[in-house]
């Protein structure tokens, strides 16, 4: 069990909050295929699970395609929530996984990265969380290992795509440090046939797999040269 004074990401005044859940939370709302598998295996808490219910496949989250920087009640009440359920710390490393590639969510989904400085730090934080995290991931436990290169990709994207205003052709830049580190510890992350496919489980988005394409040939290029030398 993780201690979950050691795993508050937020400051202790907001760890100290106790808001209400948003009543969009509901059960029946449908999960991506991928996090499907955890939930039927109980490897994810009730609490992340109602929350990725609640944002993910939600047009009313969803405001990239509206006025730039507008914020619905829904996306504020579901920011405040999930930053107060991140602060109180997480007991698994799948429920970790899974606050983190959310939080990131809902900064996409509010297109934040094109009106706040927030984005950037938010990114790099959530990247170096991983890279502690890749050690403790066994290569052999399938369904988290997806999970986790999934939230990989979502970080490593950033690199290649121009309106996140955080492009990097950087070798040593963290985020490929990050990508560099799934393609050598994971089978599933050297393929993209594979990897294609098992990204998309997690989020359907078309315009989100061009971007995840673009980083894996950056990645498996720079990977492969490392090892040719």
């Amino acid at each position: 069990m993780i201690e979950k004074e050691s795993q508050s990401l937020l400051e202790p005044s907001v760890a100290a909050l106790s808001p209400q859940p948003p009543a969009c939370i509901l059960p029946s709302r449908e999960l991506p295929p991928g996090l499907q598998r955890l939930v039927i295996d109980s490897r994810l808490s009730d609490q992340p699970v109602a929350l990725a219910r609640a944002i993910l496949n939600n047009p009313c989250v969803d405001l990239r395609h509206g006025l730039e920087g507008a914020k619905t009640t829904l996306s504020i009440e579901l920011s405040e929530y999930l930053e107060w359920v991140i602060a109180r710390g997480y007991t698994s490393i799948a429920d970790g996984i899974l606050l983190m590639s959310l939080h990131r969510e809902l900064y996409d989904l509010g297109a934040t990265e094109r009106f706040s400085t927030l984005y950037h730090d938010v990114v790099l934080h959530w990247t170096k969380e991983c890279l502690t995290m890749i050690d403790q991931i066994d290569p052999e436990d399938e369904a988290l290992v997806e999970m986790f290169i999934w939230a990989c990709f979502k970080h490593g994207g950033t690199m290649v795509a121009p309106f996140l205003r955080m492009e990097s052709d950087d070798p040593n830049d963290l985020r490929m440090q990050l990508m560099i580190k799934i393609v050598d510890k994971f089978w599933q992350a050297r393929d993209w046939s594979v990897c294609g496919e098992l990204l998309i489980r997690f989020s359907p988005m078309l315009e989100c797999s061009h971007w995840w394409h673009m980083i894996w040939l950056r990645t498996k290029k720079l990977y492969d040269e490392r090892n040719e030398s």
